[in-house]
């Protein structure tokens, strides 16, 4: 069996790819004719073209990035960054579930996200943790929107990853400040009613001291 690819043009004169797979049909170890299956290919390839588009777009921005397959839910394609997050090589990756890339608690999250990405026109926006290859844990706010092909069918998703430990860090300094402001508030307002009443009282005790000395 042999396979290649090759260009034919429609009855409307577009040029189209296809794909040919060639069997030998044998007689009396004679070759008596040929068999062949062809299989239009311009679905395939646009689909392709619009997995790289997305890819190379979300390359420039710098975002680590992962296009995993609808199919099967495997990793197809990472870029640099994706490497410089994770500690895998784009080798290791490809290939691997994109369930291998985050904590078992955070699976049905992503199922339900790419849930959602797989509607027509919907981008999804969410955060999660990013399980590395020495086993640590980064958080990363993740970007994600379904590729399709001419059917509307997902063929792929992408997904753009953005790690926010510093804006973590932050958040969590915040909130602890915010948390000691208002422990100190309280105290502060705990101690002026304390004022209060103890000033009230010295009040009420001179005035009992007034009546006596009559």
């Amino acid at each position: 069996m042999e396979n290649f690819e090759f260009k034919y043009k429609r009855k409307d004169g577009s040029v189209h790819p296809a794909d040919a797979r060639m069997t030998l049909i044998k007689k009396d170890g004679r070759i008596v004719g040929v068999q062949a299956i062809l299989r239009d290919m311009t679905e395939s390839k646009e689909s392709s073209e619009a997995i790289e588009k997305s890819a190379m777009y979300l390359d420039v921005m710098g975002n680590a990035l992962m296009v995993v397959d609808a199919a099967d839910l495997n990793v197809i394609k990472v870029n640099r960054a994706f490497t410089e997050i994770w500690g895998y090589s784009d080798k290791e990756a490809i290939g691997k579930s994109v369930f291998s890339f985050f904590p078992k608690s955070e699976s049905p999250k992503h199922r339900e996200e790419m849930g959602a990405a797989a509607k027509v026109g919907t981008r999804v926006f969410f955060e999660s943790i990013a399980l590395t290859k020495d086993k640590k844990e980064i958080p990363v706010s993740i970007t994600g929107k379904a590729i399709r092909d001419d059917t509307g069918k997902p063929k792929a998703f992408v997904a753009s990853f953005t790690d926010i430990s510093e804006w973590k860090k932050t958040e969590a300094e915040i909130k602890k400040r915010a948390k000691e402001l208002e422990r100190f508030n309280r105290l502060a307002v705990g101690r002026e009613i304390r004022m209060v009443e103890l000033k009230k009282r010295i009040m009420e005790l001179e005035g009992k001291l007034g009546e006596k000395s009559k």
